[in-house]
C-alpha cells in the first residue's frame, strides 16, 4: 500500500468534490487517488491526452491485480525511465466492497535500469 509521509504535499480537489487527492510522497513519485470517476473512461482520457504531449510515453502489458483495470506507459529520456501506472475497479467489481468507482495512480521517476519497456499487449490508445 502506498505509504506518504506526513510531511509531504498534498492536494485535495475541491472542485471535483472532493473525490481526488495528490500526494508527492518522494521527489520522484506522485500519487492520485479518486472514487466515484468512470475508471476505464478517465484511464483512456489520460493515456490519450499523454499520447498526444508525449508521443515517446508507450502503453506497456501489466496484468491486472486486486484491480481489474490496469494501464501502465512508459519511456526513457534524459538518463531517466518515467513510469504512468493507473489502475482502478468500477462499483460492483466482484472482490471489491465499494459502492463507489477507485482510481489509483502514480507517476514515478526510476533509473534507467538498461531494459527496454514491453510494449506489448499494451492497453488500446483510442
Amino acid at each position: 500500500p502506498p505509504q506518504t509521509p506526513a510531511s509531504a504535499p498534498v492536494w485535495i480537489t475541491s472542485k471535483l468534490g472532493y473525490l481526488m487527492n495528490i500526494t508527492e510522497p518522494s521527489p520522484k513519485r506522485c500519487e492520485v487517488h479518486a472514487i466515484q470517476l468512470p475508471v476505464d473512461r478517465t484511464f483512456q482520457a489520460v493515456v490519450f491526452a499523454l499520447s498526444k504531449v508525449l508521443p515517446d510515453l508507450k502503453p506497456v502489458h501489466v496484468e491486472p491485480g486486486y484491480s481489474p483495470i490496469v494501464y501502465q506507459l512508459e519511456m526513457v529520456s534524459d538518463g531517466a525511465r518515467y513510469v504512468v501506472h493507473m489502475e482502478g475497479a468500477e462499483p460492483g467489481v466482484p472482490g471489491h466492497a465499494l459502492r463507489f468507482s477507485l482510481l489509483y495512480a502514480w507517476v514515478q521517476q526510476e533509473p534507467p535500469g538498461g531494459r527496454e519497456p514491453n510494449t506489448d499487449n499494451g492497453p488500446t490508445v483510442r
